[in-house]
């Protein structure tokens, strides 16, 4: 039996071609069991050679980056926010002001230091950076693992070789590898705008073959323009990494068609009851559309069988992984927790619980959150506090769903 891996959170990363036009696969963010839980995207652990298997419905990816830097910035898409050493908007508004914050409809950001970047890079690369590192997390799959499972900051987004191996036992057979996703002839240099952006919201390769739905493009083809176009700008401005990766095995080496995108519409949209609706509604983008915490707590559906992932099952957990990591202290097996707030779930968490979980990796209980889940110095900690905030409404808005997932995984 294949183990199937099934992204994230790279998500939720963006995705790119090596030279000989192989595509970029992108890990997802999901949490760990235990009732712990998630808001942003991006992936597993990938261990110390950066490799990783998955089970059916799993996803892999590792450990991610924070986003920082002193006097940088980052705003919501449809608001703005201006730190003291910059300032960013979105399409529909702007606010300033040291350590202030502006929600728009695409999330909320700001602070004296800022989000992201550094205080000399420009309002749309600042975002670009604070949405690759914080919300995206591409890090955890696009970055190569030292000996202790830390990502290798040297080769910062440069791709991992065999990143997920459908079936380990089988030589030639499995191997799917992360692409260079860097500013170099090896990664992106000699791709497009456009280029990068259909791989990364289409799922079609540079050559017109299709994605692996590994990098879940399904469900960031419903980011909104200016939020993809700064991804695009902060990858630009990445250093080339020189890192020629192998080209995909089998059965990674030939997907018939793109996944078909996820239409809006069906997505979970908070009631008119909750009590913070503006806030839900931004933390339903990041969490939905931009991030990637949907895929990874929501039910896939069989390879080929339609749709990527079943939304009727939305945020309700149970996809398992196979990380690979030392068992004890780990399971062999880790699910991704039901985020809704159900007695299976997350009934009784608080908005700073949530907020606690993704920006320190701790949940309700003090225990630290297993992998796949990117909280805390994984890559959560970036979060601003407005969109860490806004994630947390839109999560305990949901509907209560039953579905007890197996837990008892604590990280040590």
């Amino acid at each position: 039996m294949y183990l199937w891996a099934i992204p994230m959170v790279c998500a939720a990363a963006v995705a790119g071609c090596s030279d000989d036009d192989e595509d970029l696969a992108a890990g997802a963010a999901g949490t760990s069991s235990g009732g712990s839980t998630s808001g942003g995207s991006a992936g597993a652990s990938a261990g110390a050679a950066g490799k990783a298997t998955a089970g059916t419905g799993g996803s892999v990816a590792g450990a991610g980056g924070k986003a920082a830097g002193a006097g940088g910035t980052a705003a919501g898409a449809g608001g703005a926010a201006a730190g003291a050493g910059g300032s960013s908007a979105g399409a529909g508004g702007s606010s300033a002001g040291a350590g202030g914050s502006s929600a728009g409809a695409g999330g909320s950001s700001a602070g004296a230091a800022g989000a992201a970047g550094g205080g000399g890079a420009s309002p749309q690369v600042a975002r670009g950076e604070y949405l690759v590192k914080a919300v995206l997390a591409c890090g955890d799959c696009h970055t190569p693992r030292d000996k202790t499972g830390a990502p290798d900051m040297s080769k910062w987004l440069s791709g991992v070789p065999c990143f997920i191996d459908a079936d380990p036992t089988k030589a030639g057979f499995g191997c799917l590898s992360t692409r260079n996703l860097t500013n170099h002839a090896t990664g992106l240099s000699t791709r497009t705008d456009q280029q990068v952006k259909d791989m990364m919201l289409n799922g079609v390769r540079p050559d017109g073959k299709a994605l692996s739905a590994v990098m879940p493009y399904y469900q960031f083809h419903n980011m909104k323009p200016e939020d993809a176009d700064a991804i695009v700008a902060y990858l630009r401005t990445v250093p080339g990494v020189d890192n020629t990766l192998p080209a995909h095995e089998p059965p990674w080496d030939n997907i018939p068609a793109p996944a078909p995108s996820i239409a809006p519409s069906t997505l979970p949209t908070p009631p008119s009851t909750y009590a913070d609706v503006p806030a839900a509604t931004r933390g339903r983008y990041l969490a939905a559309e931009a991030g990637a915490c949907l895929e990874c707590h929501t039910k896939h559906n069989a390879p080929g069988a339609g749709p990527e992932i079943d939304v009727s099952k939305a945020f309700q957990g149970g996809v398992s992984y196979q990380l690979g990591l030392p068992s004890p202290p780990f399971p062999a097996t880790i699910y991704s927790a039901n985020l809704t707030p159900h007695a299976t779930g997350l009934a009784g968490w608080t908005v700073a619980d949530v907020v606690k979980a993704l920006k320190e990796g701790k949940d309700k209980t003090g225990g630290n959150i297993c992998p796949p889940m990117p909280a805390g110095k994984a890559g959560f900690a970036g979060l601003t506090e407005g969109d860490a905030t806004d994630i947390a409404h839109y999560i305990l808005s949901l509907a209560p769903a039953d579905n007890a997932v197996p837990n008892g995984c604590v990280a040590p």
